[in-house]
């Protein structure tokens, strides 16, 4: 992803990253795995308070500037709930 991004712009968020695990994962017992199948966001606030956060600072070490935006899930996550034809 951080190819990606220095190539080509891409500015990953949350979401983005957790849908990219899911269609990798190959692993059909994983939620991650169906979510990305279906189209279905997921969203994680403690994103970085975790393994995915280790692994993202740790290859800091290798590479730097790899920029994941937290906003971008705000976003989406509002304008979802804003946009529904039904909630409750």
């Amino acid at each position: 992803m951080h190819k990606e991004q220095k190539e080509k712009g891409t500015i990953f968020s949350p979401s983005k990253i957790i849908r990219r695990i899911g269609e990798r994962i190959d692993n059909k017992e994983s939620i991650y795995y169906w979510c990305a199948k279906n189209d279905i966001p997921v969203y994680c606030p403690a994103f970085t308070d975790g393994a995915l956060g280790d692994v993202v600072y740790f290859n800091t070490w290798r590479q730097e500037g790899f920029i994941i935006d937290l906003v971008q899930d705000i976003k989406l996550l509002n304008d979802s709930a804003l946009h529904s034809k039904k909630s409750g």
